[in-house]
């Protein structure tokens, strides 16, 4: 049973660790929603302040990065909510269930979960910074969702400079490059959250080693070689990366299964 998958086995096993971790979502949720909140409400103190809506944009650069930072760490978030990792794992290896359903509900619960608390307390916020906004009467006064919708091409832009050296399809390409470099990530959390021991720090060793790879490649790689995948070919380099997300993916798969008898600093041989 270590590798089957059955639907009914899964749900059960859905709905016992939905109640297991409503409590950690619950603060995770408050946490994000006082976060943004927060920042969402810039605009109106400068406008209270000032009379001026000079800060305008910055709760649209925030809100994309912060959905992006989302996607990347959740990654690395898959054990998070256990409250002791001995007993976390010892109850997790003790459910009726396989280890492809554990694998795959954890991921789920923690991907879907964490993008969920974004979204919601993100719209939430911007209900509040309009509400505020329409009482203490600042203008113009926009919704951050429509700003976002219409400043995407220049949030793009902002990261990517690409546009203005290459033709269009060549920009396109590059997006792709850029959104496989996020999955990439993503799933290189996944497999170090499954690497290391630590619950609460996984996911920070996971970017210090991306970081590492990162200045490593750079130091290393020709900068020839780095022109011709980010510049030339960026649908290549899109393609290598998700064949290395579809093998961290893997690896972090077998990562856990052996992870539930390890006890070690690193899950390795």
């Amino acid at each position: 049973m270590t590798s089957s998958f059955n639907y009914q086995r899964f749900c059960r096993l859905a709905r016992w660790t939905w109640a297991i971790d409503r409590p950690y979502t619950r603060k995770s949720f408050l946490a994000a929603l006082s976060c943004i909140v927060v920042i969402f409400q810039i605009p109106n103190f400068f406008w209270l302040m000032t009379s001026s809506d000079v800060e305008r944009d910055f709760p649209v650069i925030f809100a994309s990065f912060w959905f992006l930072a989302a996607i990347v760490i959740s990654g690395g978030m898959m054990f998070y909510s256990f409250k002791d990792h001995r007993d976390g794992f010892r109850e997790l290896h003790l459910l009726p269930a396989s280890n492809l359903e554990k694998f795959i509900l954890r991921y789920l619960m923690t991907v879907l979960v964490q993008l969920a608390i974004c979204l919601i307390a993100f719209l939430i916020s911007d209900v509040l910074q309009y509400l505020v906004g329409w009482l203490t009467g600042r203008e113009p006064l926009t919704w951050v969702i429509s700003d976002i919708i219409r400043d995407w091409g220049n949030v793009h832009r902002a990261v990517n400079d690409y546009q203005t050296t290459a033709p269009e399809n060549s920009y396109n390409a590059s997006g792709f490059a850029m959104l496989s470099i996020i999955l990439w990530l993503h799933t290189f959390l996944l497999l170090g959250c499954n690497f290391f021991r630590s619950i609460k720090f996984s996911w920070a060793f996971g970017i210090l080693a991306a970081l590492l790879i990162f200045l490593f490649l750079i130091a290393v790689v020709p900068a020839d070689v780095i022109k011709f995948f980010t510049h030339d070919q960026p649908l290549l380099l899109a393609a290598i990366l998700v064949v290395l997300s579809i093998a961290n993916v893997i690896l972090a798969y077998r990562l856990f299964c052996r992870r539930l008898h390890i006890a070690r600093f690193i899950n390795w041989f």
